[in-house]
């Protein structure tokens, strides 16, 4: 289900309408806000240049020194995500836009739990997923939906040469 709506909009439809997004999908998160988002983020990086290098060197060497990794890694994230965001993240021209009506979500393979509903989907959506293109496109091919919520209709087999 792609971002076409308001969260106020898309939450006075939840009787009526149901959206399933599988895992970190790309379509159900990509709208204009989303879109600027990114970009703005992209440009507070290229501004300040070695910044996010020189932050996740910093938690590698707390690393090497003895520190808990996992920790440190969370906390690079969580500075990461500081540096990219800025102050300036929310007070776009361009409404966010979500998936229209109650939002079930499906996390991603391996990850444990079940379908969760989303209760804020205009931010649960807002940003677009970051990762490999396997990771944020091919949750939205019909067949991996199938699979997640048809009873395991599986793969479509790819046809012959």
């Amino acid at each position: 289900m792609p971002a076409v709506v308001s969260p106020h909009l898309g939450h006075g439809l939840r009787s009526r309408v149901t959206a399933v997004v599988c895992a970190h999908d790309f379509v159900p998160r990509f709208s204009l806000c989303s879109s600027m988002r990114f970009r703005d983020a992209a440009l507070r990086l290229w501004r300040r240049p070695g910044a996010a290098a020189a932050l996740l060197e910093a938690h590698q060497t707390t690393d090497r020194e003895g520190s808990g990794a996992e920790e440190s890694a969370r906390e690079a994230a969580r500075e990461l995500e500081v540096l990219m965001r800025g102050e300036a993240g929310d007070g776009l021209v361009a409404g966010a836009l979500c998936p229209l009506g109650r939002v079930l979500w499906a996390p991603p393979t391996g990850c444990g739990g079940g379908v969760v509903e989303v209760e804020e989907p205009g931010k649960f959506f807002r940003d677009l997923p970051l990762g490999s293109t396997k990771d944020i496109f091919e949750p939205h091919l019909p067949q991996n939906y199938a699979a997640r919520f048809g009873g395991g209709a599986g793969p479509v087999p790819a046809a012959a040469p």
